[in-house]
């Protein structure tokens, strides 16, 4: 979530926030001098609310992050359901900064994740096993089955 600042807002943006700080100074001035104590307590109060909004952000943001996750979970399970073991599926896999892409034969269909076996290629120095569980919601889908799942 990119944060604007003062330079990057439009004119009229601008000259809101420029009457906001007039009225806050003016409010926070005995005989035209700024109390620093009000001005810093002005300030806890701002950065109080920045913090509640930017909160309010983020959970907005995980619970539109999940509702996504649960979908194409429900997308994926039921393009597996036209599947076959022995028939080749794409997925992601790895750590969300290097998330990677494969497509392996189904070992097994599970109620909530295909099984494959990763190629030496994909294995970890500490891998114990090849055999690992594909999530539904890691399941690339085909646009094709999408267009015929969206209708």
């Amino acid at each position: 979530m990119a944060m604007a600042n003062y330079d990057s807002l439009t004119n009229a943006d601008q000259a809101k926030i420029d009457a906001i700080v007039h009225s806050s100074v003016e409010h926070i001035s005995n005989d035209g001098v700024v109390d620093i104590d009000l001005l810093m307590a002005l300030l806890e109060r701002l950065n109080d609310e920045k913090r509640k909004v930017r909160e309010e952000i983020h959970e907005a943001e995980k619970k539109a992050a999940d509702a996504n996750k649960k979908k194409a979970a429900e997308i994926g399970k039921s393009y597996v359901q036209t599947l076959h073991e022995g028939d080749m599926i794409t997925f992601n896999y790895g750590p969300a900064k290097f998330m990677k892409q494969a497509t392996l034969p189904i070992e097994k269909i599970g109620a909530a994740t295909v099984q494959v076996i990763y190629t030496p290629d994909m294995l970890g120095e500490n891998s114990q096993t090849a055999r690992r569980n594909v999530l539904f919601d890691k399941i690339v889908v085909p646009a094709e089955f999408l267009k015929s799942f969206a209708a």
